[in-house]
């Protein structure tokens, strides 16, 4: 670009005279100077060619970005519906563990309820445990209290006998025997003619 500034200006200040004896320095300067401009001609056509090479490049990425802008919205509204899911989730999940609350709560009182009925019962059952066993043991004594009863009786009753039986022995003269060869008790103990004569 030096030489090409030079030579215009030298051909701008170039007097007749210097046209005529110094034409041979112009020359030079103008061959100079064209190859200076051929060099930057080539320079240009190459930043024409990147120019043109970054215009199809930008215009791709800005096709790319475009694209891009359309998926980000695209996207934007996947978020936004996933959210939304989810949150229909959440409040589900909540609506839920409410259920599960209530019904644990309510698992929890029967529970308690089933347990109280479960201790009433072990008490009703054991009241009436002692009571059946009260009267049974009533109900025994009653039996011994009769037996021992019968038992006196049956004792005095023999007694009395046995005092008759002695008594009317001595009013007929009649032995009595007191213990008797066998088992048992009999009612009457004499010995009539030499004979043992027991009858129970």
């Amino acid at each position: 670009m030096e030489k090409l500034n030079l030579f215009f200006s030298k051909i701008r200040e170039l007097t007749f005279w210097q046209r005529v004896f110094s034409w041979r320095s112009v020359r030079n300067l103008s061959y100079d100077a064209f190859e200076e401009f051929k060099s930057l001609q080539k320079d240009n056509t190459t930043k024409c060619k990147d120019y043109d090479e970054l215009e199809k490049r930008f215009a791709k990425t800005f096709t790319k970005n475009e694209g891009l802008k359309n998926n980000i919205v695209q996207f934007e509204r996947s978020v936004t519906e996933k959210n939304n899911d989810i949150n229909l989730l959440n409040n589900k999940i909540t609506d839920l563990n409410k259920s599960v609350l209530k019904h644990e709560t309510a698992e929890e009182q029967r529970r308690k309820d089933y347990e109280n009925r479960v201790t009433k019962l072990n008490q009703v059952m054991e009241t009436s445990e002692k009571e059946i066993k009260r009267l049974s043991d009533e109900r025994v004594q009653e039996q011994q209290a009769s037996f021992e009863k019968m038992k006196r009786q049956w004792n005095d009753h023999e007694t009395t006998v046995q005092q008759a039986l002695k008594m009317i022995c001595q009013n007929h003269f009649i032995k009595y025997i007191d213990k008797v060869p066998f088992r048992g008790n009999p009612d009457e103990r004499d010995k009539w003619a030499e004979e043992m004569n027991a009858e129970s």
